[in-house]
């Protein structure tokens, strides 16, 4: 004899795994694009396009004079997009804070994107416990 099959409770595990994904992707993005960011310079001329998601180029001179480009886009990865010419910035690879004319700025909100992590982690543990308690025993 077979097992009576028991009703379906609760979202299905294909929802919540790709909404798991989904939050983790989007914090851990975030984090890791700021991470990757090394500039270093003064800012001898910016250019800002408008729209939905607007930029900022910013051309600047690095210390051993060679030009470098930076692009500023519309989410928290970038450093501002406001920045004046003469400003001396300055980001470390793998540092999340970064120096505007010597003092240093910690504006990145880490607590936000390490919080969608963990909610991407805790709704792939629901997941995996939702296809485990609702999958097709043999």
């Amino acid at each position: 004899m077979g097992t009576v099959p028991r009703p379906y409770f609760g979202p299905s595990h294909k929802f919540l795994g790709f909404a798991s994904l989904l939050f983790f992707l989007f914090g851990a993005n975030e984090i890791v694009q700021r991470l990757l960011i090394e500039v270093d310079g003064t800012v001898i001329s910016s250019q800002t396009t408008t729209g939905n998601r607007p930029a900022t180029t910013y051309v600047l001179r690095r210390p051993d004079g060679a030009e470098q480009r930076y692009v500023a886009g519309a989410t928290d990865k970038s450093l501002p997009r406001r920045l004046p010419e003469g400003t001396h910035i300055s980001k470390l690879r793998y540092h999340l804070a970064w120096e505007l004319n010597g003092q240093p700025v910690n504006d990145f909100p880490l607590f936000f994107y390490v919080g969608a992590c963990g909610l991407g982690a805790m709704l792939a543990y629901w997941a995996l416990f939702q296809w485990r308690l609702n999958r097709v025993h043999n």
